[in-house]
This record gives C-alpha cells, structure tokens and sequence, in this order.
C-alpha cells in the first residue's frame, strides 16, 4: 500500500513507484478492471509488462484495487 507520502508501507513493492502503479492508467491509486485488462494486453503483446507485475496488478484488483 502506498501513503499520501507515496512510500510503500506494505503489499506491492514491485510495480508500485513513485509515480505510482504502472497498471493505473489514470494515477488515481486505484485499479479497475479495464485498466487490469489492458495491462493484461500489454504483457501479452510484449509490451514491457512481465507476468509477476500482471501478477502483482491482479492480486491489488482482487483486494479492492487501492494501493
């Protein structure tokens, strides 16, 4: 989970940046389904996503999307 202060306080150290998380299309601290879907198209079309940040995305969708 990230804070107002953007540190990773616990959770998702991987994908979760300053500039917040790559899967987040829209910088709201928040990912929903279709931004989890097209992050799930760029990794399948190869386009610098890897598995464990698709990975990473689902498991913070699937706890209610807030990081």
């Amino acid at each position: 989970m990230v804070d107002e202060n953007r540190t990773v306080s616990e959770g998702y150290p991987i994908t979760v940046s300053v500039d917040g998380h790559k899967a987040d299309l829209n910088d709201d601290g928040l990912i929903n389904i279709p931004e989890l879907m097209a992050f799930i198209d760029r990794w399948k079309a190869s386009d610098g996503v890897t598995k464990t940040e698709v990975l990473d995305a689902r498991d913070i969708w699937f706890s209610g999307g807030v990081y």
